[in-house]
């Protein structure tokens, strides 16, 4: 994904969730993209924080549409 899809992407979920629920730094997303045995690192472009169902039906319809994986 190229850098000004990145940030239409992003911009998309903030709008959705809220800022706050879209972790983008490397250190805010780091908690969550290590096991808990910290053998396992994973890589993301952000971590989400949905409340309810919808907001993680909306988020799925977003990473759909602009072709991120889940």
């Amino acid at each position: 994904m190229l850098p000004a899809e990145q940030h239409r992407f992003l911009d998309a979920l903030r709008a959705l969730l809220g800022s706050s629920h879209v972790l983008h730094l490397a250190e805010d997303c780091a908690p969550y993209l290590t096991d808990w045995r910290k053998r396992y690192q994973g890589r993301a472009l952000a971590v989400v924080l949905p409340g309810d169902a919808a907001q993680v039906a909306g988020v799925v319809q977003l990473c759909a549409l602009h072709g991120v994986g889940v």
